[in-house]
């Protein structure tokens, strides 16, 4: 519905990966929520598997504010081949991982201090598993696993959103009205993003309106042409029969009225008749019933 210069989700990613960090605590819970569905511990180590270089970036800065020492990885996809219109960018060609001391778990949070902590978690989960889709309609969706969807749907509809579930190779949760799309971007503090699609989408509505308006006006003067252009003819016929004479002066006046003036309206020809536009109807029908076998 919506056409941006760049991809949605990486201006949200963008978003996300500048806000400021307030403070320990909810970097905890924020690197939680990126850690929850893409990690796996390995050694001393946990290593994380990030969507693109924002969400490592991120990642990164949240495990520094921890005190928590990370190492970056870039992995070629070497024995792949990409087509040239695919190779858009870095990421087309890397994954990217971080590698975390495994000084925080990527387990779900046994409890929630604060809205900020759950809000933080829900960024960090929908920066590395989320993503949003204005092609066709809205569609904003979270991808995860068995282990953890119950855990989230919980957690979800606890905070007021009412996430639709699906299941196919792995579960997901997700979004399709507009105004639960953009308070869940909200919360999670997305805030210039949202502003943008609130705007774009005010913006289509005018045009939608606009457009009715416009249909609207435009099949009234086809009607009306239509109807002026079946009184007309209705009038030839009668003036060139002998019943024409036989008329009442007003009524010619009226036919006088109408072929000097076709589009004018029913209310319009009353105005300048004295008469009401019903009773201008009702004469014009009789008109054409009187025509209608000659």
């Amino acid at each position: 519905m919506l056409k941006l210069k760049k991809d949605e989700n990486e201006i949200i990613r963008s978003e996300i990966a500048s806000l400021p960090i307030e403070n320990k605590r909810l970097s905890k819970f924020e690197l939680k929520g990126i850690m929850i569905s893409h990690s796996k511990i390995t050694g001393r180590d946990i290593v994380v598997k990030c969507k693109d270089f924002k969400v490592a970036k991120r990642t990164i800065m949240l495990a520094h504010f921890l005190n928590i020492k990370t190492q970056l990885y870039q992995n070629s996809r070497q024995n792949i081949q990409i087509p040239k219109k695919l190779k858009t960018s870095q990421e087309n060609q890397k994954t990217t991982t971080v590698k975390l001391e495994k000084l925080l778990l990527p387990d779900p949070p046994e409890t929630f201090p604060s809205q900020k902590s759950i809000q933080s978690f829900l960024r960090g989960l929908f920066l590395n598993s989320g993503y949003l889709s204005t092609k066709n309609g809205y569609h904003l969706e979270i991808i995860t696993n068995n282990e953890i969807f119950g855990f989230l749907s919980t957690l979800l509809e606890d905070v007021g959103f009412n996430f639709k579930i699906r299941k196919t190779n792995s579960y997901s949760l997700f979004l399709k009205n507009f105004r639960e799309i953009v308070s869940f971007l909200a919360y999670i503090q997305v805030h210039n993003f949202c502003a943008y699609i609130e705007a774009e989408a005010i913006k289509k509505e005018v045009n939608n309106e606009i457009n009715r308006e416009v249909n609207y006006e435009t099949g009234n003067i086809k009607r009306q042409i239509k109807a002026s252009l079946e009184i007309l003819r209705s009038i030839n016929i009668l003036e060139s029969s002998e019943n024409y004479c036989r008329l009442p002066i007003k009524w010619q006046k009226m036919i006088a009225l109408k072929k000097n003036h076709p589009l004018l309206s029913m209310k319009e020809i009353g105005e300048h008749l004295g008469m009401s536009k019903n009773q201008v109807s009702s004469v014009f029908r009789q008109i054409r019933k009187l025509t209608f076998n000659l």
